[in-house]
């Protein structure tokens, strides 16, 4: 079949492509541009691609159309597609249809941790000598793919919320029928599709309807926001409470918490450490472990040593250089919450070093007015804050509104340059620089890690 993929180098539609090719199938795609580094494995896979959605489809070759959810009416290639009556799909209705039937579904969903938890998963079955196959919404730090076909039942798969395409609005994991769910945390977000958080917990009540008796939810039944949720599941299926002292959970075994243990009631079943590992993050790991303990079968004692040889997620506080006490870290960052929690690590791994982020306000539930009071709370231990000012009209509030909360704190560009001059000028011989976006960061992410590379770690 000839495959044309409509943002194909989105998080999930670049996996998709990996796995339409992988299956035979001939794939080109179009997007407005490509970043790394998803754009960078459809580069590698030799998929060409049209970076604009101008150029008309080609109908003597195109058999189907898999649209991503960035694109509506009104797009010219959107128009030519059904005008010329061509078939078309959405992302996880093709997957549903083509790559996972007679497969074991493992998915992972939540506000946060989706794509930590997903890798540490596939990284624990693979480990175990599985060959899991997979879709994650980021770069696993042990493959330069976030896709594979794999040859064994099992399939993981970062499952969230938001819609499927502009002619399917359900959640795109209500398509999943899996067989283990993994729900790490539930905050309101996309606040472009939702109304409030009741919405968000509806559709997961409906989907965890789609679990069978013998599956398991995994989840911290105890959080006010999965209360119901879990109820719902333990009338269905087998339920894991997991952050809970009587259940599964996280003890930390060092200061810095890069050691840890993974626990059920009183019993240490695993002690692992990693650079990576972190408070949030442990509980990520936490989620994966039980889920390969719980619904794959897999020993503790295997889990554990594959968690001890985890090589981390890109973007996911990956540290891109250090030179004695100057350290960039770089982060993905689409929430207050995830904000909050990875500079309360960074304020424990540096407690007497300045905190320069350098934020791009990426997503739309970060540039929501009813978010600022809570942005400035996850960004207030940080002693400087840059932040590249959005696109005209994107921002729902006042940059002077964040400004008030810490007048000490922010500045704002209006350019990716002037940001990195400033950068440049502030940094100190024990300054900890963290960037932070949910998106590519253009002109800021890339320049300065070529900087701090040929100019700080070469000081």
């Amino acid at each position: 079949m000839n495959i044309h993929i409509q943002g194909i180098g989105g998080t999930f539609m670049s996996g998709v492509a990996l796995l339409a090719q992988a299956l035979g199938h001939q794939v080109r795609g179009s997007d407005r541009a490509l970043y790394p580094p998803m754009g960078d494995q459809i580069t590698a896979a030799g998929i060409p691609v049209e970076l604009n959605y101008t150029t008309p489809l080609d109908a003597s070759w195109v058999d189907q159309v898999i649209v991503g959810n960035a694109l509506s009416r009104g797009v010219p290639q959107v128009e030519d597609m059904l005008n010329q009556g061509i078939s078309m799909d959405s992302g996880p209705g093709w997957l549903v249809r083509h790559v996972l039937p007679g497969r074991r579904v493992l998915a992972v969903s939540g506000t946060h941790g989706k794509t930590t938890t997903s890798s540490l998963l596939v990284w624990i079955l693979r480990s175990a000598g599985l060959d899991p196959g997979y879709l994650i919404g980021g770069m696993p730090g042990f493959s330069d793919v976030s896709a594979h076909l794999g040859t064994s039942p099992w399939f993981v798969i970062e499952a969230d919320e938001y819609d499927s395409a502009f002619f399917d609005r359900r959640a795109k994991c209500l398509q999943l029928h899996p067989y283990g769910m993994i729900v790490n945390n539930l905050e309101f977000d996309h606040a472009d599709i939702y109304n409030n958080l009741t919405e968000i917990q509806c559709v997961f009540k409906d989907w965890i309807k789609c679990l069978p008796r013998e599956g398991c939810l995994i989840c911290p039944a105890e959080h006010p926001h999965l209360v119901e949720i879990a109820e719902v599941g333990q009338l269905l299926s087998q339920v894991e409470s997991i952050h809970t002292k009587s259940g599964w959970h996280i003890e930390a075994q060092s200061e810095d918490f890069k050691t840890a243990a993974w626990c059920f009631n009183d019993t240490v079943l695993g002690v692992f450490s990693g650079d990576w590992l972190c408070p949030h993050l442990g509980d990520n790991a936490l989620a994966a472990a039980v889920m390969a303990h719980r619904c794959v079968g897999l020993e503790p004692s295997e889990i554990t040593q594959a968690l001890n040889h985890f090589p981390g997620v890109k973007r996911r506080m990956e540290c891109i250089g250090q030179r004695d006490q100057s350290v960039l870290y770089d982060d993905f960052a689409h929430h207050p919450t995830a904000i909050a929690q990875t500079l309360a690590t960074m304020g424990k791994r540096h407690p007497h070093q300045p905190i320069l982020v350098c934020l791009e306000l990426g997503s739309y539930t970060l540039k929501q007015s009813f978010q600022v009071e809570a942005l400035a709370n996850a960004l207030g231990t940080a002693h400087q804050i840059y932040i590249m000012k959005p696109e005209s009209g994107t921002l729902g509030f006042e940059c002077q509104s964040l400004n008030d909360l810490m007048p000490d704190q922010i500045q704002w560009f209006e350019s990716p340059q002037l940001l990195l001059d400033a950068v440049q000028v502030a940094v100190r011989s024990n300054t900890v620089v963290l960037t932070l976006s949910s998106r590519a960061f253009e002109g800021v992410r890339q320049p300065l890690f070529d900087w701090w590379r040929s100019v700080v770690m070469a000081s």
